[in-house]
C-alpha cells in the first residue's frame, strides 16, 4: 500500500585485503612524502617552488593535468552513475577534447606571452589587486567547498568497505599527507605526484576492463547488444529540461568549467 515501508542493509562480501595490501598503501604514501622531500632540494626561490623552476616536461604536465582532472569523481561516481543509468556523464569527455584547441591556441600563448604564472595574477594586471584577491577567494572557496569535499570523501568511502578505516581518518590521512609533500615540494612535487597518480589510474582502468572482460558468462558482442537494448550506453540527451544532464547543460558547464580553470 502507500504507507509501505521499504528496508534494506548493506552487505559488504569480504575481501581478501589483508597486511600485504596495508604495506603497499604505507609504501604509496611514503613514496609521496619521498617525493616532496626530495623536490625540496632543488627550490632555490619563490621561482622554483611556484612554477617548479620552468623544467617540467610536457608529458608529465599533461600527465598531471589528466590526474588533476580524473580524480575520485571520474574513477568512482561516473561509473556508477553509468551502471546505474547510461553513459551520460561519459560524454564530459568529448566537450572537454572539442574545447582543447580554445586552451592550446588562446588562453596558452597568451599566458605565455604574458609570463603570468596563475590567473589570479592575470587579474591583478587586467584590472587591480583587489579583483585577484577577490578572484582568488572564490576559486579557494570553490575548490575547498565543492570540488575538494566530494574528492576526499569518495576514497574515503571506498577505504571504509575495504579496508574498515573510518572515513574520518581516512580523510585525515590524505589530506595531511598532501599538505606535506606540496609544502615541501611545490609545484614541481605536485606534477611528479600526479604522474605517478596517473600511471596507477591508468594501469587500474586497463586492468578493470580486462577483468570485466574475461569474468563475462557471454561473449562481448551479444554483452554489448544487451547494453545497447536497455539503453545503458546512450551518452546524449537532447532534451531541454534544466533538471536532467542535456547535451545543452553540459556543453555550458564545461564550457564555464574551462574559463574558470585557465
Amino acid at each position: 500500500g502507500a504507507d509501505a515501508v521499504i528496508r534494506g542493509e548493506a552487505v559488504l562480501t569480504p575481501t581478501k585485503y589483508g597486511w600485504l595490501d596495508h604495506g603497499v598503501v604505507l609504501v604509496y604514501l611514503v613514496g609521496m612524502l619521498f617525493v616532496g622531500a626530495f623536490l625540496a632540494k632543488r627550490e632555490k626561490g619563490s621561482r622554483d617552488y611556484f612554477r617548479g623552476g620552468q623544467r617540467i616536461p610536457w608529458w608529465a604536465s599533461g600527465l598531471s593535468l589528466f590526474a588533476t582532472g580524473a580524480s575520485a569523481i571520474s574513477l568512482m561516481a561516473m561509473p556508477g552513475k553509468s551502471f546505474a543509468e547510461d553513459w551520460t556523464y561519459f560524454s564530459i569527455s568529448i566537450y572537454s577534447a572539442l574545447l582543447l584547441p580554445l586552451g592550446l591556441y588562446v588562453y596558452i600563448p597568451i599566458a605565455r606571452r604574458l609570463k603570468v604564472a596563475t590567473g589570479n595574477e592575470y587579474l591583478e594586471r587586467r584590472f587591480n589587486l583587489t579583483i585577484r584577491m577577490f578572484g582568488g577567494v572564490i576559486y579557494s572557496l570553490n575548490q575547498m567547498l565543492a570540488r575538494m569535499a566530494t574528492i576526499m570523501l569518495l576514497p574515503s568511502i571506498a577505504l571504509s568497505a575495504i579496508v574498515g578505516l573510518p572515513m574520518e581518518q581516512s580523510i585525515l590521512i590524505m589530506g595531511v599527507v598532501t599538505t606535506i609533500y606540496v609544502t615541501l615540494g611545490g609545484l614541481e612535487a605536485v606534477v611528479w605526484t600526479d604522474v605517478i597518480q596517473a600511471l596507477v589510474m591508468l594501469c587500474s582502468v586497463l586492468v578493470c576492463i580486462i577483468w570485466a572482460m574475461v569474468s563475462l558468462h557471454t561473449d562481448v558482442p551479444t554483452a554489448m547488444q544487451v547494453l545497447h537494448d536497455k539503453e545503458k550506453l546512450a551518452m546524449f540527451d537532447w532534451g531541454w529540461s534544466l533538471l536532467r544532464p542535456t547535451v545543452w547543460l553540459m556543453s555550458a558547464n564545461i564550457f564555464v568549467t574551462v574559463l574558470d580553470d585557465r
